[in-house]
């Protein structure tokens, strides 16, 4: 398993849920909010960590996405021809 897979799924779960599902956090808002490490958005920042379906807690659609990013790494990696 690629390392940090579950940090992207995590990341992907809570803008999926966040910005699109539930459409509690506006995507402007979340896109700017990394590059100043939530300074002001001590809110979202509480929300995106405790409210997320996290992978690997039993939410299967948590897990359903990081089979999907699996998946889609896999096909990439499997399609390299590697020179040796």
């Amino acid at each position: 398993m690629p390392v940090g897979l579950g940090t992207v799924t995590d990341s992907l779960s809570a803008i999926r849920t966040h910005a699109f599902d539930k459409g509690d956090v506006p995507m402007p808002a979340l896109v700017g909010a990394p590059g100043r490490d939530f300074a002001g958005d001590e809110v979202m920042r509480q929300r995106l960590w405790s409210r997320t379906p996290r992978y690997g807690n039993d939410d299967a659609g948590a897990d359903a996405l990081m089979r999907r990013i699996f998946d889609a790494i896999h096909d990439i990696v499997d399609g390299l021809t590697f020179m040796g």
